[in-house]
C-alpha cells in the first residue's frame, strides 16, 4: 500500500464533510488514511474491526457502539459504501483526489484487485476505475491488461450465489446488470463501460468538407493514377476536413486553394497524402505558399540599371520601392504585401 495519500485541504469547505459530527469527521479521515486502503479506494474491512482500531469512546457504551454510528453518517451521505457480508469498504471519489502519476502506476494496480473482496461493491469500484481511466490520456487505460476488468466482472456474475445475477448473463445480454455493466449480445460476456464506435458517412459532414476531401482525392490521383484510396479513407479525410473548417476555423476557399498548391508543389505533394497531415501542416503550408508567391512576384519585375540593392526593413529591392512610389500596378499583388514605404539600404 502507498505510504502517502492526498487529502484536499478544501475538505473543510465541503458541505457533506462539515455536516458530519466530530466522530464522523474522525472516522472519515481514518478511512482516507487507513493503512490497508488500496490505490483503488477500496479495502477489506469490517465495522467491528475498524471500531477496535479507532477506539472511539465518545459514547458511554464505548467504541463498539460509537463507531457504527459515526461510520453510518459517511454511508448515509454517500461518501463511502460498505458490504457487511463481504467486509468490503469503498470510497467512490478516492481516485478523483489521488490520480495516478503515470501509466506505470496504473499497471501496479493489478496486484491490488485480488485484495478487494468479491462483491457487488468491488465491481462498482472496477467500473468506476475504467470510467476514470477513459478520461485520462490513452496510455493510462492501456496500463491495465486488456480484458482484465471484463474478466473480473464475468467471473463474479458466474460465481455469484445470487440467482438474479446469474440469470442476467443469459437473459439480459442486450441490457445491463443491476450495477450498470453492459452485456455482449453475441457472447454473453460482461463488458465494463464499452461504447459503441460511431460509424461515420460522407453525409455526416458539410458540403465544404466533402468538397475538400474530394479535391484531395482528385489531386492525389492526378499526381499518381495508381494510388489506392478506399471509401473509408475518404470518409476519414472528410471528417478531418470538417474539423479543419469547423474547429480550426479555416476558410473553405483558402483551404481549397492551399490544398491545390500543396499538391502541385514538388516537395509537399509527396508529404501531404492525407487530410490529417494537411490539417497538421496547415500553418507551415500557408507560410511556404506565401513565400513562394512572393519570390515569383519579385522575379517578374524589371530591374533597370541592374540595381539589386536590398532594403534592410522588408528585403525587397530599391527598384520595388520606386515602383510603389510611382503607383505602378506591378507591386499591387499580394506577393508585395510586406513591401515597406521607405527604402533603407542594407
Amino acid at each position: 500500500m502507498s505510504h502517502y495519500r492526498k487529502i484536499d485541504c478544501r475538505i473543510w469547505n465541503d458541505e457533506k464533510f462539515c455536516s458530519l459530527s466530530d466522530n464522523g469527521k474522525l472516522v472519515w479521515i481514518f478511512l482516507l488514511t487507513h493503512p490497508n486502503l488500496t490505490p483503488l479506494g477500496a479495502m477489506r474491512a469490517s465495522i467491528p474491526g475498524l471500531a477496535a482500531e479507532l477506539q472511539l469512546k465518545a459514547l458511554p457504551e464505548g467504541y463498539a457502539e460509537a463507531f457504527p454510528k459515526a461510520f453510518g453518517e459517511c454511508l448515509t451521505k454517500g461518501m463511502a459504501k460498505h458490504d457487511e457480508r463481504a467486509s468490503c469498504v469503498w470510497i467512490p471519489n478516492f481516485l478523483r483526489y489521488n490520480r495516478p502519476e503515470s501509466p506505470n502506476v496504473v499497471t501496479s494496480w493489478v496486484k491490488f484487485f485480488d485484495l478487494i473482496p468479491e462483491c457487488e461493491i468491488k465491481y462498482q469500484c472496477l467500473l468506476s476505475v475504467k470510467a476514470f481511466l477513459e478520461d485520462l490520456p490513452k496510455a493510462y487505460s492501456e496500463g491495465l491488461p486488456k480484458g482484465l476488468l471484463e474478466g473480473y466482472a464475468k467471473d463474479y456474475l458466474e460465481r455469484s450465489p445470487n440467482s438474479e445475477h446469474r440469470a442476467q448473463i443469459g437473459e439480459h445480454r442486450n441490457t445491463t446488470s443491476s450495477f450498470g455493466i453492459p452485456g455482449n449480445p453475441k457472447r454473453g460476456k460482461v463488458i465494463l463501460g464499452r461504447k459503441r464506435k460511431k460509424v461515420w458517412t460522407q453525409q455526416d459532414f458539410s458540403e465544404d468538407a466533402r468538397n475538400l476531401a474530394a479535391q484531395l482525392q482528385s489531386l492525389i490521383l492526378e499526381n499518381n493514377p495508381a494510388a489506392k484510396i478506399t471509401d473509408s479513407q475518404l470518409v476519414n479525410w472528410t471528417r478531418e476536413a470538417d474539423l479543419l473548417l469547423r474547429v480550426d476555423h479555416r476558410d473553405p476557399q483558402d483551404a481549397l486553394a492551399l490544398l491545390t498548391w500543396a499538391q502541385h508543389d514538388p516537395f509537399w505533394r509527396t508529404n501531404v497524402l492525407g487530410m490529417a497531415k494537411f490539417r497538421k501542416q496547415y500553418d507551415q503550408l500557408t507560410l511556404k505558399a506565401a513565400s513562394n508567391h512572393s519570390r515569383t512576384a519579385r522575379s517578374q519585375l524589371p530591374y533597370p540599371n541592374g540595381n539589386g540593392a536590398v532594403c534592410r526593413t522588408c528585403g525587397f529591392l530599391e527598384t520595388h520601392h520606386k515602383l510603389k512610389q510611382a503607383g505602378a500596378s506591378a507591386v499591387s499583388n499580394p506577393g508585395f504585401a510586406t513591401l515597406c514605404d521607405s527604402w533603407t539600404p542594407a
